[in-house]
């Protein structure tokens, strides 16, 4: 929807050539004393221009081509609107070269046939025109006598502005997408890991009775936790709160923002780490870099003292940077008591047991294992045994889990004299909390395997403090720093991080620390260099097919020449509506570079015409009759393009439309800027560097004709 959105008003352009030409053509033969067959008159017009359309649509197509090598989350939003906005371009050729002619020769044959002229409409024997067209004319005129006139003076300016653009253009904000507007705000709460669902979902609760207090926001939704087979899966001690916003509410979006943001920032709540996104704003940081985060400072390394106090050391040094953004340190940095079992070698071998047996018995004992699946109704649901609540919490009773002996090592204990039974009745006494030790011996006096107390294979004290979660990417832990940019563009602002840190780099890396940055910049860097690398190739293309169509490498630079003048109306267009660079504002410069073409393709090839087929002379005459004849074209097709996307460009605080406005104002700025200077810097220069290159066109052309006449007769034998 969005390409045919943005190809809706180039939908008419060729139809619009077609149907000027033909329209002049049939009002030039309504003077003639004997006119020609109208159905002969429309072929001609329309054979005319044909080149013109043919190749002013292809150069179309041919510049949006790259947008089709995007890779990542850019190829997936943008490949279809590209497949979407050439199709629809390519039926718009094919109809104008079938349909609208046949329509032009039906529709306006009977307005042109001399003996039905009326008073009332003999004006269309004169070459007169509306007075909007009469006005548009007048200035066409006035801007190509000046550039006649001036032409060094032009081109000099010309070049001048081109050079400022391009220099503006360097110099904008950059940014992966627009800021968008989804309607709802995403509040995400981190809490101390290995915090309970209880404590954490009382907390989020909390939070979320205050935030839906704030006027315009709608509705409040609450997720604590994910299941750990979810795609997005995060522990208890996470909540993320969907704040839907009350689209009838007078409040712009950013106040509510803010008043989320100071709700977040007034609770002080120990332990906790709050921020706040957007959901497909954050489902789209998670899917580039992991985080939730435009910017995320990643540091791995193998020990964990030194990537905690990096972290803390490069969250100093990122504060004092102008708009980071919230920082934030994950996994969040506390530290929690453990319970640390150290294994006594020598009992092991007394018992003949293995590190592996004992920590599978610890596994099974306190994390379960899967005994069964059971049905409920259709569902399956897996049945998980393990000890209770009450060994997993009383530090006494941990040391009382029972080990299984193997069989042969208990015949062997017997044969030693050893009262193993004996120990173990003393060591572990049943109670009404623990589990019954079975016997060693039954009742008919047959040996049986044993068990002996976690007590007597390990030493099991509470270790002062340990890290609560420890992260890790590629087998290497790692300590992420997450920022959250909200008023400059995230490449600026991960352009500055880098220079900060870079003085640091020996040191980090001397401490055994690698730091990188990751974010949408990443994808943002990579397809601009897409497009851009692209785009060149694009360039050759269209140049081979306008040096095929002109046989001039003079002339199709001469088209190609205008087109960065009109990305100056883009970088306009974007300072003005306080844009930054984005990849759907790079892709309406691309397609810009078409339409620019096809203006310039109709000016050049009207002044090859005239001189051609019209006995016009090279001369500033001819260049301004061609101007003249071409404003209703150029004008019309121009108006079309930007009354078609002005719909994109009205309201662009309306969800939905934040991929769409960016390529509609860049487009309309290009628009007027192409037009304007069409006039003004086309005449200049094609009067300065053009005519020789003329010439030699129209006389390959002639020489063409007359091989093709001479050889007639051949044929017709």
């Amino acid at each position: 929807l969005g390409g045919l959105a943005v190809a809706i008003g180039e939908l008419v352009d060729d139809a619009i050539v077609d149907v000027e030409n033909i329209h002049r053509r049939l009002k030039e033969n309504a003077r003639l004393g004997s006119p020609l067959s109208s159905l002969d008159v429309v072929f001609g017009a329309s054979s005319e221009i044909r080149n013109s359309v043919v190749n002013g649509t292809l150069i179309t197509t041919l510049v949006f081509f790259p947008v089709f090598f995007l890779q990542g989350i850019e190829g997936k939003l943008f490949a279809p609107l590209g497949t979407a906005y050439i199709v629809s371009l390519m039926t718009s050729l094919i109809l104008s070269l079938t349909l609208t002619p046949a329509l032009s020769h039906w529709v306006l044959n009977g307005i042109f046939k001399k003996e039905k002229l009326t008073k009332k409409n003999k004006n269309l024997q004169k070459n007169s025109v509306g007075f909007f067209m009469k006005g548009a004319q007048f200035l066409a005129e006035r801007a190509i006598s000046v550039s006649l006139r001036y032409p060094g003076i032009v081109l000099s300016l010309a070049i001048g502005l081109g050079l400022v653009g391009f220099l503006s253009f360097l110099t904008l904000e950059r940014d992966f997408m627009p800021q968008f507007n989804e309607g709802a705000i995403q509040v995400n709460l981190d809490l101390t890991p290995g915090s309970s669902l209880k404590t954490s979902s009382e907390i989020a609760t909390n939070l979320a009775s205050q935030l839906i207090q704030i006027d315009g926001i709608e509705a409040v939704v609450r997720k604590t936790g994910r299941s750990e087979m979810d795609e997005h899966a995060v522990p208890v001690n996470t909540s993320e709160l969907i704040c839907s916003i009350d689209q009838s509410s007078n409040r712009n979006f950013s106040d509510i923002v803010n008043d989320v943001r100071e709700t977040i920032d007034s609770r002080n709540i120990p332990g906790t780490l709050a921020s706040y996104d957007q959901p497909l704003q954050h489902l789209l940081n998670h899917l580039r870099s992991g985080t939730n985060a435009k910017i995320a400072v990643k540091l791995n390394g193998e020990n964990l003292v030194n990537l905690r106090r990096t972290s803390s050391e490069i969250r100093e040094i990122l504060e004092e940077i102008e708009d980071v953004g919230s920082l934030r340190v994950d996994p969040i940095q506390a530290d929690l008591p453990q319970v640390q079992i150290r294994l006594k070698r020598d009992e092991l071998a007394r018992f003949g047991l293995t590190p592996q047996d004992v920590d599978q018995t610890i596994t099974v004992a306190l994390n379960g294992s899967i005994a069964t699946v059971a049905l409920e109704g259709e569902r399956p649901v897996e049945v998980v045994t393990r000890f209770g609540n009450h060994y997993r919490e009383d530090l006494e009773l941990l040391r009382r889990i029972p080990v299984l002996l193997p069989e042969k090592e208990i015949d062997h204990a017997f044969e030693a004299g050893t009262n193993v039974e004996s120990s173990l009745r003393t060591n572990f006494r049943p109670s009404s909390s623990s589990m019954l030790v079975p016997s060693l011996v039954n009742d008919e006096g047959s040996s049986q395997r044993g068990v002996v107390p976690l007590s007597e294979l390990a030493e099991i004290d509470v270790q002062a403090f340990g890290p609560g979660q420890i992260d890790h990417e590629n087998g290497r832990r790692q300590v992420v720093i997450q920022s959250n940019p909200r008023v400059r563009g995230a490449v600026e602002v991960k352009e500055d991080i880098e220079s900060r840190l870079a003085p640091h780099k020996k040191e980090f890396t001397s401490n055994g620390i690698d730091v990188r940055l990751s974010g949408l910049f990443e994808s943002e860097e990579s397809a601009s260099q897409t497009l851009v690398a692209l785009s060149c190739l694009s360039a050759l293309a269209i140049f081979l097919l306008l040096f095929r169509m002109f046989r001039s490498a003079n002339l199709a630079l001469q088209v190609m020449a205008i087109v960065p003048l009109a990305l100056v109306g883009s970088v306009v267009a974007l300072s003005l509506t306080g844009q930054s660079r984005t990849i759907p504002s790079l892709i309406g410069m691309i397609s810009l570079c078409g339409v620019a073409s096809r203006n310039g393709i109709l000016l050049l090839e009207r002044y090859l015409r005239l001189v051609q087929n019209e006995g016009e002379n090279l001369s500033k005459e001819m260049i301004l009759r061609a101007g003249r004849e071409r404003v209703a074209p150029v004008l019309m097709t121009a108006l079309t393009s930007i009354i078609g996307l002005l719909p994109l460009a009205s309201a662009p605080n309306l969800p939905g439309r934040e991929l769409l406005y960016p390529i509609a104002t860049v487009m309309i700025g290009g628009l007027i800027a192409s037009t304007v200077l069409e006039f003004f810097v086309r005449p200049a220069l094609f009067w300065s560097f053009g005519l020789n290159a003329a010439r030699n066109y129209c006389k390959s052309m002639n020489d063409d004709n007359e091989k093709l006449s001479k050889e007639a007769p051949s044929f017709k034998s």
